[in-house]
């Protein structure tokens, strides 16, 4: 004979055989709870609601569930974001795309060693901080477990990369911050104001071949005033391009000189509208050699010689293209000069298509005289990152 007894989550099962011997088998109930982690309350309780109230009825390019998983994360691990995308004031893509991009690095990172002082960075605005994220989210994703921010005997650097063939270290930055390429922009942007503030309702763009300084400025806002309004480009000497035109109702504040494909750009632009008048100043210049190795220069203290090394450039607010940038770098590494890199590793982003998708470009510049080169192995992984 055979009874059954249930008590809360606990089965009994027990019998007799000619009423001298008990079997009692206890059977635990396992209750299996899955969790369907969803959106955030904040985009509402459906997919399609969120679809139609918060990406204009245009699905991001992800499909739902890791557009769920990436929000989710954002905002657990970045509170503060769910309260700037609630008072963003606006809807679409371009507000939940790089949402949901920036969700999907930090839930990748967030078990890396040093990723809370990354992190702490990111929230200050520190943009360096972000492309140390994705180049370690990428990585991480191709097998590889990088440790951010690593004590060194010079301080800190951004990453470290334990390989086959050991340590590889990473340090990051952003190119436009430094004092080199930072004097430019700011020469540019003065120079820019000088023809917008001289040349009322006119559009001033200068393309410069050379270097900035104070004479250069004032040799083309010289140049710029005693020329005619014209639809031709003006050339002064081996200085400039210009271009000086009515401004009338033409809002484009972008170039419209063509520049040489193997140059990188800085540009800055100054606009003013006064009682109707528009009044447009613009100036581009390239990045030169001498630029260049000032930029390699001032990161260079950073490294040890007897590490392997890696400088990562974000490029991204550099009007340029990868391949001027890897022209100039390699003009940079000499027998007797840089290094302590084995490589530096550039990196642009931006969004594309009616979906704004991410796009990232990566390329490695190798250096044949560095004290240490970096394994092959790894210099692949990183070219295939995009």
């Amino acid at each position: 004979m055979l009874r059954c007894a249930q008590h809360d989550n606990l089965w009994i099962f027990s019998g007799h055989s000619g009423g001298s011997v008990f079997f009692i088998f206890e059977i635990f109930l396992l209750r299996y709870t899955v969790i369907v982690m969803g959106l955030p309350p904040i985009f509402g309780n459906t997919w399609e609601e969120f679809i139609a109230n918060w990406c204009l009825g245009n699905p991001p390019i992800e499909d739902q569930q890791k557009v769920e998983n990436a929000l989710t994360a954002l905002f657990r691990i970045w509170p503060e974001k769910q309260a700037a995308m609630a008072n963003a004031g606006i809807r679409g893509l371009l507000l939940v795309s790089p949402a949901v991009a920036t969700g999907l690095v930090l839930s990748v990172c967030e078990q890396l060693d040093g990723f809370g002082n990354v992190l702490r960075r990111l929230k200050d605005g520190e943009r360096s901080a972000h492309t140390e994220l994705i180049l370690a989210a990428r990585l991480v994703n191709r097998g590889l477990k990088p440790i951010l921010e690593p004590p060194t005997s010079n301080g800190s650097l951004d990453t470290c990369i334990p390989t086959e063939n050991g340590k590889v270290y990473c340090e990051v930055i952003a190119p436009e911050t430094s004092d080199a390429i930072r004097e430019v922009r700011t020469a540019a942007s003065a120079l820019a104001t000088i023809l917008r503030d001289q040349n009322k309702g006119r559009r001033i763009e200068v393309l410069l071949s050379t270097d900035i300084d104070e004479r250069i400025s004032a040799e083309v806002a010289q140049f710029v005033r005693t020329q005619p309004d014209s639809n031709e480009i003006f050339h002064l000497d081996a200085i400039a391009l210009i271009s000086k035109r009515i401004a009338g109702n033409d809002l484009n504040v972008g170039p419209t000189i063509e520049s040489v494909e193997a140059t990188a750009i800085i540009g800055a632009a100054q606009f003013s509208l006064d009682y109707g008048v528009r009044t447009t100043g613009i100036v581009r210049l390239p990045v030169t050699d001498a630029r260049a190795k000032r930029l390699l220069y001032g990161e260079s203290h950073h490294f040890s010689r007897a590490e392997m090394n890696i400088l990562v450039m974000d490029v991204t607010k550099i009007v340029s293209n990868l391949k001027a940038w890897s022209q100039m770098i390699e003009r940079c590494f000499q027998p007797d000069q840089n290094r302590r890199f084995g490589a530096v590793v550039l990196f642009w982003t931006g969004i594309t298509g009616d979906k704004l998708e991410t796009l990232q470009k990566w390329q490695v510049v190798r250096n044949p005289y560095a004290y240490r080169p970096i394994p092959e192995s790894l210099l692949q992984k990183i070219l295939t990152l995009d």
